[in-house]
């Protein structure tokens, strides 16, 4: 089974505090291979769901990474209540991509009950425990003592790499790549392998001193294709040099580009390194460039910046941009350290190839720097909204959560929380909920700043614009930061403001924000946790976990691009057949208050009263809403985003096609 897809949970604590959800998953199991007699059939009928009046605005926008976004992430082009996105995400939601599971009950008991503990993340003492009560039976005396033995942990001894400060393990990176090929949907098979790579530092534990620097890829052009690790660094610091700590996996790129591709299923697949995806911190590590406090931190243009209370502000427009020639032949000594980069070995533009992502420049860097100067009033007294204003916001923020789709990875908090928010509720606030909750609160003009960049990044995040749409996208870009200095002051201008204008070029090279953020590798970073137990040794930990999965898991073939899967539920409430959920297009509709907002391809925007099958078609029975006009104009109209102002809901209830369904909302 894929690493990604396993569900862990916390295996920390004894057998008698593990949760119900464990304990009833290792019951079924024994229970299946016990012959129980007059065993009793459960049958769960789902009571329909009440439909409670919403507000009059209805909001359809476009795609959501915490992942997967999550992820999730880290995407849709949703519509919740107050927004919509398309079906295609990579967030981190609930609801990940659809998949052909072999049922576990084709294996022996043995296998699936090993199965069980590797994908419970039990630990040792805890199999151990259980394997003593089983064995106590005389139907599971000829079981393994000892969970080593029962799960098949590795014994061979784990090959670790001194890179200074600490150590470094490496895992071949065709070999990873044939792995994950080998569970995807030959439907979803490509070409060529179009190759994005990531690295960046994380802590194992929150209050520890032992940082990971995982070395992650993932296959662009396969759909929703989680990242795959291929090295990881162990050390009380970051890595001294990054030419030795890249050592070994510009290796083995080197060796597979050089024979021509990878081989896999009798056929060579060419690789290609598309992009390298990092924040500006790891970034300016692993180019050996100065990094964002520097006077000329900007990897894409020269830039200089102007000191302004003890930190650089970059004020300037137009600059002079950068070549992947002169960044090769590092002649800006200003910008540039002594030394070279590792990816000076490797065929990837040193600036076209290395793009600007928005998890970190636009979610954590930007819209938290509007929230600092609107709450806090960092940067201009003039720009600070009251603590009344702040308590009316975050009240329509608790109204929202309740219409909040279960596609997003986390529900809108209140803003006095903000602190605390991760970059998919930034995420979120700027390109769902802020417009709407920020409406007659924020100053006239700070408002319409704000909405420039609300409007341009949703540009950015659509999987599908015209070059049209990207032009209004860089104009609004350019307006957002030239009103940055007269709102907030020159200050305001930081590195990652300044970023903003590289930003569209990336996605004319790229495609869409999404389609290189760093919300899948940042969301598949939590595996490291997972997977230690113990703080000594935690890289040889990691590995063994990995193998024990994949010696136990049970084999998945994912689709990564299914198109409509359907999973219903009985609706026990009325005589003839019903249902309350419908999966479509990687999301569920369903009558829930959630989840019963959509946007069809007519353009009317309804509510869904009931889901039912009818002529071998599946029908959604809907209330349309009679006004539907724009919320905004930025020199766009929001409904070219998809974002609506609605009200008059009809009492008719009328049926549609499930296939004229746009959006949820």
């Amino acid at each position: 089974m894929k690493r990604s897809n396993i569900k862990y949970s916390i295996s920390r604590k004894p057998l008698r505090y593990l949760s119900v959800k464990q304990r009833r998953r290792l019951m079924n199991e024994v229970h299946s291979n016990i012959p129980v007699a007059n065993r009793g059939s459960c049958v769960e009928a789902n009571l329909e769901s009440s439909i409670n009046p919403i507000p009059s605005l209805s909001v359809p926008i476009n795609t959501e990474a915490d992942s997967f976004l999550p992820h999730n992430p880290q995407d849709f082009q949703e519509t919740n209540v107050f927004s919509t996105y398309s079906f295609d995400s990579s967030d981190d939601s609930e609801f990940g991509a659809a998949s052909i599971v072999e049922s576990p009950f084709s294996l022996p008991f043995k296998d699936r009950l090993a199965t069980c503990f590797v994908e419970s993340n039990l630990n040792h003492t805890q199999i151990n425990s259980i394997l003593s009560v089983l064995r106590s039976h005389s139907c599971f005396s000829n079981f393994p003592k000892d969970a080593r033995t029962f799960i098949k942990t590795p014994r061979d001894r784990v090959n670790v790499i001194s890179v200074e400060p600490g150590e470094y393990i490496h895992f071949d990176v065709e070999q990873q790549i044939v792995k994950f090929l080998k569970t995807v949907n030959p439907e979803s098979y490509v070409n060529e392998l179009n190759i994005d790579f990531s690295t960046d530092g994380c802590h194992l534990d929150k209050s520890g001193s032992i940082h990971l620097w995982p070395i992650q890829i993932r296959i662009a052009n396969i759909q929703r294709a989680p990242p795959i690790i291929v090295g990881i660094y162990k050390g009380n610091e970051k890595p001294f040099d990054a030419v030795k700590f890249f050592e070994h996996f510009i290796n083995d790129i080197s060796n597979i580009i050089s024979k021509g591709g990878i081989n896999f299923n009798g056929s060579q697949l060419p690789l290609r390194l598309r992009s390298f995806i990092a924040d500006a911190p790891a970034r300016a590590f692993i180019l050996n460039h100065r990094g964002h406090t520097s006077s000329k931190p900007c990897s894409k243009c020269k830039v200089i910046g102007t000191r302004v209370k003890k930190r650089y502000a970059f004020k300037n427009i137009k600059n002079v941009l950068r070549t992947d020639f002169d960044y090769s032949i590092r002649n800006d000594k200003d910008h540039h350290k002594e030394g070279t980069t590792p990816l000076m070995h490797i065929p990837i533009g040193l600036v076209s190839g290395v793009p600007f992502e928005y998890m970190h420049l636009v979610c954590l860097g930007v819209m938290k720097r509007l929230l600092l100067a609107w709450i806090l009033g960092k940067f201009s007294p003039g720009s600070k909204i009251s603590g009344n204003s702040v308590t009316i916001i975050s009240n329509r923020l608790d109204i929202v959560k309740n219409y909040c789709p279960s596609d997003f990875a986390r529900r809108p908090r209140r803003l006095e929380l903000f602190a605390k928010y991760k970059a998919t509720e930034f995420r979120q606030f700027l390109l769902y909920t802020g417009p709407i909750v920020l409406s007659g609160i924020l100053e006239d003009s700070i408002y319409k700043h704000f909405l420039l960049l609300h409007a341009a990044i949703k540009v950015l995040v659509s999987p599908s614009c015209s070059l049209l749409w990207l032009r209004f996208a860089e104009i609004a870009i350019e307006k957002f930061v030239m009103r940055c200095e007269q709102l907030y002051g020159l200050h305001f201008n930081s590195y990652n403001v300044h970023g903003l204008l590289h930003i569209t070029e990336d996605v004319r090279k790229f495609g869409s924000l999404d389609s290189f953020s760093a919300f899948p590798f940042e969301n598949n970073n939590i595996i490291f946790r997972k997977l230690c137990r113990k703080p000594n040794l935690p890289l040889q930990q990691i590995v063994n976990r990995l193998k024990e999965i994949d010696n136990n898991a049970v084999s998945t073939i994912h689709d990564f691009a299914s198109s409509v899967s359907k999973i219903v539920k009985c609706n026990a409430t009325i005589h003839r057949p019903a249902y309350t959920k419908i999966k479509f297009k990687n999301t569920f509709l369903t009558t829930e208050i959630r989840n019963n907002c959509c946007l069809l391809f007519d353009g009317s925007v309804c509510i869904i009263e009931t889901i039912d099958f009818k002529d071998d078609s599946y029908f959604l029975f809907v209330r349309k809403f009679g006004t539907i006009s724009d919320f905004y104009d930025v020199g766009i109209p929001s409904s070219d985003l998809q974002i609506f102002k609605c009200s008059n809901l009809h009492e008719i209830v009328v049926p549609v096609k499930l296939d004229t369904v746009l959006a949820k909302c």
